[in-house]
């Protein structure tokens, strides 16, 4: 086999001779490897490593080879054996310079590798040394360039992970991670003479990495914030919690690449999700229709106005949560709602203050318990105008008068007690 690699001694730049010496050279070849240079040369290999040189030298009748692959530069030598060896042989990633050397009589490759190792080869014809010893020199720093920006890469998903799975938002990690793939990918063609297409296999379970990622790590945060949501003791951290549940599932169906992931069953999880999702909503809105039920049903004034209280402050945190249609409730829907509300609220409140005045004209003669009465009916109409105040359907200014005589029940009762 040696001997016939001798006639491919020039440069693979054309494909009848790259192809040639591939296929001959193929059982030494690592898959989707290509040869791209072939050197021969009759005087061995000249190897130092920590700082003692030795020479191979090939056997009689046979030359050395200096091979240059788009993966590795291999040196080995002829002999009598069936079955070839390499002797040498240098990862491009770890080639740590190459070089043309020339003399008067000749140029030698000097490539060194990142562990110190140096070998020397003078062909005694072929390939323009120069043009060898660029092409290694260049594609180690494609490879390296390579590996390097794909470690980053893994970084930032790891970032982008353990942000998701804190609950954060992962936007910048995400589009790091995105960033550094892209740079990475540029590595891979930025040289048409190079391995594109074995480098971009290595690539492909990065971005599928990258791509799963975003579809389930958002999945588990979503049944994390669902479990939140359904634990939650308090309305408004519940809503939060599947509000933010709601947009990570989003996140993930835009992130989900249907044709490569379908077969995993992606897009029906996140369906399945959604209706989960779907279903609790409900369940609040139910939740703050039942305060409602509970301050129509209620027994007195004061527990209608604490369970309108409840309603009203259930409704605004859905409304104000960005709900978006969550179980079939819109915007409008919500509002009207809302107007309801309030408007039984301050009724509720109303009813309330009437009450404690009565109460407090009947005890006129009681001393300082007729003048807390007064009280606690203004402290209730204000409350009843403050909440008309912030609502444009209710006229606030209709308790202006209603106060005015509460606060002069007040200040009768104080100087008929002597409190004024």
């Amino acid at each position: 086999m040696l001997n016939s690699i001798q006639s491919l001694s020039n440069p693979s730049g054309t494909s009848a001779a790259g192809s040639d010496a591939t296929a001959t050279l193929g059982p030494l070849l690592q898959e989707g490897e290509t040869v791209r240079y072939v050197l021969t040369s009759s005087k061995g290999i000249e190897q130092t490593q920590d700082g003692r040189t030795t020479t191979v030298q090939p056997g009689s009748g046979h030359d050395a080879y200096a091979i240059v692959t788009d993966f590795r530069v291999l040196f080995l030598v002829g002999s009598d054996a069936e079955e070839p060896s390499i002797d040498i042989e240098f990862d491009l990633p770890m080639v740590a310079s190459s070089k043309a050397r020339n003399s008067l009589l000749s140029s030698s490759l000097v490539v060194a590798s990142e562990e110190k190792t140096t070998v020397k080869f003078t062909p005694s014809g072929g390939p323009d040394v120069e043009e060898v010893a660029e092409y290694i020199d260049r594609l180690s720093d494609c490879w390296a360039d390579f590996h390097r920006a794909i470690a980053a890469t893994r970084e930032a998903i790891d970032a982008f992970e353990a942000t998701l799975t804190a609950g954060e938002d992962a936007q910048e990690e995400l589009t790091t991670a995105q960033s550094r793939l892209s740079n990475a990918h540029h590595h891979a063609t930025r040289n048409e003479d190079g391995p594109v297409e074995a480098m971009l296999e290595i690539l492909e379970p990065v971005e599928d990495e990258l791509d799963q990622l975003q579809v389930e790590a958002r999945l588990d945060r979503v049944d994390d914030l669902l479990a939140d949501a359904e634990a939650e003791d308090a309305f408004d951290d519940a809503v939060a919690a599947l509000v933010e549940a709601r947009d990570r599932l989003e996140e993930a169906r835009g992130a989900l690449d249907e044709e490569a992931l379908a077969g995993e069953g992606a897009a029906e999880s996140i369906d399945e999700r959604a209706a989960a999702i779907d279903d609790y909503a409900t369940s609040l809105l139910a939740d703050a229709e039942d305060a409602c039920h509970q301050a129509l049903d209620a027994a007195d004034t004061d527990a209608a106005a604490d369970a309108w209280e409840t309603a009203l402050a259930r409704y605004r945190t859905v409304r104000d949560a960005d709900w978006d249609e969550l179980g079939g409730a819109n915007e409008d829907a919500l509002d009207f709602q809302i107007a309801w509300v309030v408007g039984n609220r301050i009724d509720a409140l109303c009813a309330r203050g009437a009450e404690l005045e009565t109460e407090g004209d009947d005890l006129d003669d009681s001393g300082d318990d007729a003048t807390e009465r007064f009280e606690a009916a203004k402290a209730a109409v204000e409350t009843a105008q403050t909440l008309a105040d912030e609502h444009p359907h209710t006229d606030a200014d209709r308790f202006d008068e209603r106060l005015e005589d509460l606060q002069e029940k007040i200040e009768v009762s104080e100087w008929q007690w002597g409190d004024a």
